[in-house]
């Protein structure tokens, strides 16, 4: 296979270099005849390019190719004018050697300009006919400047030669050239790389071409007969990137896209047909009647059946549910998919299993018209997961009543965070579970009860265990006295500080009490007087001598030196020996008998 497709190489490479040959030979018969060959020879190439786009442009996803074509067709056709208007030619007489030049330049600008646009188009969409619309207004805007208005710039004077506009036009070319073989490297992977390098090549040769036209000083020079050589290697270059490619190997040029799209999407299903058949999540396609076409090992396997045992097979004839029959048939109806999340199922062949749990998905696949004709089922087991969420949301209430039962203010703090509370912490302080979720433990305290809490705090994370008694401020300002304890717990590696507020206010208040009855006592027991020893009294008149030798009447005596008081009355013995004989006396006594 090697060395037949060296000897072709080999031998075109002969005929190309004898053609040139022939070329070159011509040149010294009549240049005309030279200039006209390698003219025709591009403009050929040019409408050839033409001719494969529009005729492929229906299936053609290249839009650097497509807008390549439609540039080509007018680039070539004002080198058609060029070559007829060649000095000798007398298609235009009168014009001289100025108008083809003038017509070289305005094509080379085309072509340049069109080059360095084209790789920017990937990806874009290109409509054909109107960049043959905007072309064909280029163009005959072009020919208006040179032909009717004659304001196009001169190229070229008779016996001077090429004008500045001409030659610096020429770099300006080049430069743009130059800049369209960059742009084209950073879309490298857009092509074949055979055809990139020969497009490369071809704008190479025709930077060399541009330069070497702006030497020349005669339209029959040396300078010009290299100038079209480069033109006529650009143009072979882009006929073998184009023209043969398209021809030969279309798939390397006008269906590369497509080609490449093939080759993607195929990675793409060996990738899925992958992952779809070693995913845990089981998987099924079913026609629009429910007959399943495919399932993964996954589906088959979680009925203890192989993939090969389901196609052709009813869905709900292996599992017959009711409800899912209509959830089936309504995304059907309306082609909208279908959503559940930890929906019940029971085989019904499997009771043993008993109720299961799934997270499922029916996806509705619609050809053209949008008619559906596959269904896609996808399910992921979640009975553990259920059954672990139910036990889980079991201890959480009863942690949770447990906690808001506790007489008290409950607390989790880690070290930057206040993690848990029971319900009493809303009643007392009068915040919200989200302005609580926001502060820390001595966020409810101020001056010296803060410093002590963050002290305390701190002890239980370095010693274990801590308590205080502080007043918690409320979010009305309130202060309320508490006993605060807490204690070190580690959960998952993790410290936390849980504990306890206990409500001290009515202790506070037995406590005052206690406090200012023992005060009232002191201050009694300190003003109480008291009578010690013998006291000596008459025993007669009762009357009482003092210290000093005076005689006092008892009740002076005693209330000089106590607290207490007298009040003076008159008991029975006395009453009837003073009054006794008085008329109202005897009359009292007799009504107090009666009533007895």
């Amino acid at each position: 296979m090697g060395q037949p497709s060296t000897s072709l190489k080999l031998n075109s490479l002969i005929a190309i270099s004898l053609i040139l040959a022939g070329l070159y030979l011509t040149s010294f018969y009549s240049y005309l005849l030279f200039h006209s060959l390698a003219e025709i020879f591009s403009i050929v190439v040019a409408f050839g390019i033409f001719i494969i786009v529009w005729n492929s442009q229906r299936f053609l996803d290249n839009n650097y190719l497509l807008f390549l074509g439609a540039a080509y067709l007018f680039i070539g056709s004002i080198d058609l004018i060029h070559t007829l208007s060649y000095k000798g030619m007398g298609a235009f007489p009168g014009y001289g050697g100025n108008l083809p030049t003038q017509l070289w330049i305005a094509a080379r600008y085309m072509e340049s300009i069109s080059l360095f646009i084209a790789p920017f188009l990937f990806g874009k969409k290109v409509n054909l006919s109107r960049i043959l619309v905007l072309y064909s207004i280029i163009t005959f805007l072009l020919f208006t400047f040179i032909f009717a208005l004659k304001i196009f710039p001169d190229c070229f004077i008779e016996g001077q030669g090429l004008t500045k506009f001409k030659i610096i036009s020429e770099y300006i070319i080049s430069c743009i050239l130059t800049g369209s073989i960059f742009v084209l490297f950073t879309k490298k992977n857009e092509f074949d790389i055979n055809i990139f390098k020969l497009i490369v090549a071809s704008a190479i040769v025709t930077i060399g071409g541009e330069l070497a036209f702006t030497f020349y000083v005669s339209v029959y020079g040396i300078s010009n007969l290299v100038g079209h050589f480069f033109k006529i290697i650009s143009f072979f270059l882009i006929y073998k990137a184009i023209i043969e490619t398209g021809l030969e190997k279309p798939y390397n040029l006008l269906f590369r896209n497509l080609k490449k799209r093939e080759e993607n999407l195929s990675q793409t299903n060996q990738l899925l047909d992958g992952v779809l058949e070693h995913t845990h999540i089981l998987t099924a396609l079913l026609d629009s009647k429910f007959n399943f076409i495919w399932v993964n090992k996954g589906y088959a396997a979680a009925d203890n059946q192989i993939p090969s045992f389901f196609p052709g097979k009813n869905h709900f004839e292996l599992y017959p549910h009711e409800e899912n029959k209509q959830i089936f048939q309504r995304v059907v109806e309306t082609g909208k998919p279908a959503f559940f999340e930890a929906k019940e199922f029971e085989y019904p062949e499997q009771s043993e299993r008993g109720i299961t749990y799934w997270d499922w998905s029916l996806i509705p696949i619609t050809d053209n018209s949008g008619k559906i004709i596959n269904l896609v089922l996808t399910l992921t087991e979640v009975t553990n997961r259920i059954i672990a969420e139910k036990a889980l949301l079991k201890e959480k209430l009863t942690t949770e009543e447990y906690i808001n039962s506790l007489p008290g203010l409950f607390y989790a703090f880690d070290k930057q965070n206040f993690i848990n509370w029971n319900n009493e912490w809303n009643k007392i302080t009068g915040y919200t579970n989200e302005e609580l979720s926001t502060k820390y433990g001595t966020d409810f305290f101020k001056g010296d009860d803060k410093v002590l809490i963050k002290k305390q705090m701190q002890r239980v994370f370095q010693e274990g265990s801590a308590e205080a008694d502080a007043k918690i401020v409320t979010k009305d300002g309130q202060r309320l006295p508490y006993y605060f304890s807490g204690v070190l717990k580690k959960i998952d590696g993790k410290e936390y500080l849980i504990g306890l507020g206990v409500d001290i206010s009515k202790l506070k208040q037995v406590e005052m009490e206690r406090e200012k009855l023992i005060k009232d006592l002191q201050e009694a027991l300190d003003n109480i007087k008291t009578l010690k020893g013998l006291l000596p009294i008459c025993s007669n008149c009762k009357k009482v001598r003092d210290d000093m030798g005076y005689w006092n009447q008892i009740e002076g005596y005693i209330q000089e030196r106590t607290e207490a008081e007298f009040s003076h009355g008159m008991c029975p013995e006395c009453s009837d020996e003073f009054y006794g004989k008085d008329d109202w006396y005897i009359e009292m006594k007799d009504e107090e008998k009666k009533k007895e």
